[in-house]
């Protein structure tokens, strides 16, 4: 942490490559990703590189599996309607369903 210029990572570090200190950029995530995989798939003799490379699979990641979850808008729409005619309530009480 120590030779890291704090001013950089402030954005406002004005000795540019001159500064004594280093100058650490942030990487994305999806760029981690992809590195580790190509070294993995490189070097597949590595141990654990298999359980690894299963874990990246596609179709292992959370977003991906909320997606196949969803709904359409006229399936939730007949569920709401169902729930109403369940709790079969009064229009006295002001709810109005299907609006």
């Amino acid at each position: 942490r120590e030779a890291r210029c704090r001013a950089f990572h402030e954005t406002r570090c004005t000795r540019g490559g001159l500064c004594n200190f280093m100058h650490i950029k942030h990487i994305p995530k999806s760029v981690k990703r992809r590195v580790v995989r190509e070294m993995y798939e490189a070097h597949p003799d590595y141990p654990g590189a298999k359980s690894i490379l299963a874990q990246m699979l596609p179709g292992t990641t959370k977003k991906r599996k909320v997606e196949e979850k969803r709904q359409s808008d006229e399936e939730r729409r007949a569920m709401i309607a169902e729930w109403g005619k369940e709790l079969a309530v009064p229009p006295a009480m002001g709810f109005a369903i299907g609006q």
